[in-house]
Parts: C-alpha cells; sequence; structure tokens
C-alpha cells in the first residue's frame, strides 16, 4: 500500500514538473535527477514521502532546489550507509555492558541478594510509614527479579492496618545495591538505595 501510494505521489509530481512554466531548467534537471532516485530502491518509502513533499514545496517557488537536492541524497545516503550500519554494530558490541557478577534475568529468581533486597525495602517501609501503622510481611517476596548490576525489583505483599486502613496491599519496590561486587556492606542499609515504592498509599 505504500509502495502504491509512492509510485502514484511520484507520477503527480511528474506531471506538476512538466506542467509548470515557471520551473527554470536547473531546477527540473534537479528535480528529474531526485525522481529518478526515488523510482530507484535508493530510499524506503518513508523517505520517499518525505522527498516528494518538498519537491512539491519547493516546486512552484523562485529559489532554486539544486543544492537542496544534492544536499537531502547525500544526507539520506550517508545515513543508510554509513550512520545507521555504525549504531547497529555499537548496539551490538559489549561496549555499554557492565561487567560484575550479578547479571540481569527475565526470570524471578530468589538468592542471598534478593533476600536482602527484599529485607531492607521492607525496613524502609516501615520506618515510612511511621510507628501510627501496625505493618506485617510475609517470609519472602512474592517474586523477585534481578535487572542486572545490583539492581532489584521486589513483589510482594503486607497486611497494614492504621487509622485509615486495614486489610493486604500489594507492592513493588525497585532497590540498588550501591558497591557492586564489594558485599561487605550488603547487611547495611546506608549501602542500598530506594527508587521507588509502588501500590502503597502514601508512599
Amino acid at each position: 500500500l505504500v509502495s502504491c501510494k509512492s509510485t502514484s505521489s511520484i507520477k503527480r509530481v511528474k506531471s506538476k514538473l512538466l506542467d509548470s512554466k515557471r520551473f527554470p531548467d536547473t531546477r527540473l534537471d534537479a528535480s528529474w535527477t531526485l525522481l529518478y532516485f526515488l523510482s530507484k530502491d535508493f530510499f524506503s518509502d518513508t523517505l520517499k514521502f518525505v522527498l516528494i513533499t518538498l519537491i512539491i514545496r519547493f516546486s512552484m517557488k523562485k529559489l532554486s532546489i539544486l543544492y537542496i537536492v544534492i544536499g537531502l541524497a547525500i544526507l539520506l545516503v550517508f545515513t543508510q550507509k554509513v550512520l545507521l550500519p555504525l549504531v547497529y554494530d555499537v548496539v551490538k558490541s559489549d561496549a555499554f555492558l557492565v561487567d560484575n557478577k550479578d547479571p540481569a534475568s527475565q526470570y524471578p529468581i530468589s538468592n542471598e541478594m534478593t533476600s536482602l533486597a527484599y529485607m531492607h525495602c521492607n525496613n524502609y517501609i516501615k520506618s515510612e510509614l511511621g510507628p501510627d501503622a501496625t505493618v506485617s510481611f510475609s517470609d519472602k517476596p512474592l517474586k523477585s527479579w534481578t535487572m542486572g548490576n545490583y539492581h532489584y525489583l521486589i513483589n510482594s505483599e503486607l497486611t497494614m492496618a492504621n487509622s485509615k486502613t486495614v486489610g493486604s496491599q500489594k507492592y513493588v519496590c525497585r532497590i540498588t545495591y550501591d558497591n557492586g561486587d564489594n558485599q561487605e556492606g550488603v547487611q547495611d542499609m546506608e549501602n542500598w538505595s530506594i527508587e521507588g515504592i509502588d501500590g502503597i498509599e502514601g508512599l
């Protein structure tokens, strides 16, 4: 469907160029050159629409589009042939990978670090709710994930009673251990950072 629209648009632009009496020969030649490239597979359909729009916009103006056409063609070819492949190569490389002992996992896990993360999340929740709230937690979280580089996502449930609410609530805690592979301070909350708590009113 997109290709059909592109072909139809190119034909309409050709007709405009042939019928235009105000079109200088220089710009006519440049436009025909661009239309030739548009008829080939050098550009994607989206880029073809952009170029067709530019032709229609500038075709009836007195300003020459020769240099605009040349500049756009060079820019688009450079982007497709040089820049995008370079970006893909960088993304596929290990340039942005962090080398540590805590790789990310798409599946729920349970280990010593997730248990500590759960404990620190619960202690933080208790301190934030204050002494007026009575809170109890289960022995272990419902699910926990490591996002890599000691970033953890904890999903669990608590029972809370205060002046406003009584009952159980599910929550999600995002927490990070700041010292990386150095685990000497894992028991100390000062070495952890709470990134956010979702599901508990007031936090």
